[in-house]
């Protein structure tokens, strides 16, 4: 049992929750779990450390909660408005985030929302349209005494929000901001603030490396799939043949099967891959985990042009938390946002192909776009493969319509673009590894992924693992690690496995970085971070 995880379970073994525990969402909801959470966080450590601070703390809190039922009952029409409006919104955005997710925002939460926002909104819109509608209703209920003219209640309203105020006021700046936890919707105005002044560039580590380096192959590919749950391939079992290219190329591929995602998130999955981050490690401030050296670094040290396919970033705009100075190191940086989404991942499959006919070393990293949610919108109409009644509507509640749209949108999106890259035998020399950000879970109640830990289900820590390679000794070492961590392998083992077909030493790459794919054992954890915790997925219990 990994240490970082408390059994859910009275017989000791983790178990996915299917759903939020209490009774229907209501607006009374954020107050009680925003106002509990705020203190307990944080009161049992500061009453053995600082009395003082623990006392003015959770009084501080009582007030935040006092105050808020307080301004109904302004009589300056203009601050009763703002007052009214600010703690609504709030409202409603913790609710929809409550829905979707399973736990009321907090910092990190926020910051993935925010990071994320051109990008997962649209879907998240279609999916859960009913729940957002329900909660804008029950905000539009309570708007009507919060803004309706209140009764007399003398300046007590105004006297006890104005001390709530200025206690805020002074507890931020004797803490020069760093207290993170309060209550519901003040949390989330916080978390938003300190997400957009975070610093958008960071310095990285340089390479402390100064062995020999000695290439093993010529090319480098890291296929880095979107929303792709490992169960879901053709090659892992799935019902419905998402991928018969991938079938038809079996003999040539080392199949790890399903394997442990780097994270249950996209932002967090992609930049710990980027910065080679490590399970133990992840649970720290990501502002200073985003100086950690880069695997561009370590690609053009080992002299390999480093080439970014990005399947969601723009010219001039870059994606999944990615900055300038981590952008520098990459060579070329191809993108597609002039493509349909329907054609993104078939132009960077060729695009691929085309890079692959370049002269010299090459680290090619594809950030392919995959299968986001609304999965109907992945692929053209035509290619309703496996019959999904209604294809042209999509909602997370009819869970039988969802795979098979889940089954279409695998079958465009992923088996296409194996199908272009096919066309032509890899080069002589070249390694590619394939596998996804995070797992899908379709129990039509929350989120298909980025759940938190309360209601985390295992295929959403899920991933599919492979690696091809024209280098027939690395290809066979990688088919033998293949067979003996089938189903048990993890995402974190690819990092000192890269390191080392790039030349690096491979005691050394272990040393830093971990076991690599062929020295790992089933035995060895396998980590998947969800949102503040490394949850070792063998501790968790699928439920089908």
């Amino acid at each position: 049992m990994s240490a970082f995880w408390h059994p859910i379970s009275g017989d000791g073994t983790l178990t996915d929750v299917g759903g939020f525990s209490d009774a229907p969402p209501s607006w009374l909801v954020p107050v009680k779990h925003g106002w509990y959470w705020a203190l307990v966080m944080n009161l049992y450590t500061m009453t053995n450390t600082a009395k003082t601070a623990a006392i003015t703390y959770s009084l501080l809190c009582v007030l935040f909660v006092i105050s808020m039922y307080l301004v109904p009952f302004l009589r300056s029409t203009a601050l009763r408005v703002v007052l009214s409006l600010v703690i609504l919104a709030g409202f409603l955005y913790e609710l929809t985030v409550l829905d979707i997710m399973g736990k009321l925002p907090d910092y990190e939460i926020t910051a993935m929302l925010l990071h994320n926002a051109t990008f997962g909104v649209e879907g998240a819109l279609i999916a859960f349209r009913t729940e957002i509608v329900r909660n804008v209703l029950l905000v539009l209920a309570c708007a009507i005494p919060m803004l309706w003219k209140p009764p007399a209640a003398g300046k007590a309203p105004l006297l006890v929000i104005g001390l709530t105020a200025v206690l805020f006021a002074g507890v931020m700046y004797r803490t020069q901001g760093s207290m993170r936890y309060w209550p519901s919707p003040v949390l989330s105005y916080i978390a938003a603030v300190r997400t957009a002044n975070i610093k958008t560039d960071y310095p990285l580590t340089a390479i402390s490396y100064l062995g020999r380096i000695t290439p093993k192959v010529e090319n480098i590919i890291v296929v880095m799939d979107e929303s792709v749950g490992g169960r879901y391939l053709t090659i892992n079992g799935f019902e419905y043949d998402s991928t018969p290219a991938l079938k038809r190329k079996e003999s040539e591929i080392a199949n790890f099967g399903v394997t442990a995602a780097f994270a249950n998130c996209s932002l967090q999955s992609r930049l710990v891959f980027r910065h080679l981050l490590d399970p133990k490690d992840i649970d720290k401030d990501w502002n200073e985990l985003r100086t950690r050296t880069t695997i561009w670094q370590y690609a053009r040290q080992a002299g390999y042009a480093t080439y970014h396919l990005d399947g969601f970033g723009g010219r001039n705009r870059f994606s999944h938390a990615m900055t300038m100075t981590e952008a520098s190191h990459v060579d070329n940086r191809l993108t597609f946002e002039k493509a349909p989404r329907t054609d993104i991942d078939l132009h960077a499959a060729r695009a691929l192909r085309e890079v692959l006919k370049k002269p010299g070393r090459k680290f090619i990293y594809v950030d392919k776009f995959g299968t986001h949610i609304p999965y109907n919108s992945v692929y053209p109409k035509d290619q309703n493969v496996f019959g999904a009644e209604e294809d042209e509507e999509f909602s997370l509640r009819n869970v039988d319509k969802t795979r098979k749209q889940y089954g279409n949108a695998l079958r465009w999106a992923t088996n296409t673009f194996f199908e272009i890259l096919f066309e032509e035998p890899l080069p002589p020399s070249t390694l590619l590894v394939y596998t996804a950000d995070h797992g899908q879970t379709f129990d039509g109640i929350r989120a298909t992924h980025c759940r938190t830990l309360n209601v985390f289900r295992r295929d959403e820590g899920e991933v599919p693992l492979f690696a091809m390679s024209t280098d027939p000794l690395l290809f066979e070492q990688l088919r033998t690690a293949a067979a003996a961590t089938r189903d048990h392998a993890s995402n974190y083992w690819m990092r000192s496995t890269l390191l080392g077909a790039m030349g690096f030493d491979g005691d050394w790459a272990r040393k830093a970085y971990g076991v690599g794919l062929t020295e790992a054992t089933a035995k060895d954890a396998r980590f998947v971070y969800v949102f503040g915790t490394p949850v070792n997925l063998d501790d968790v219990r699928l439920v089908k």
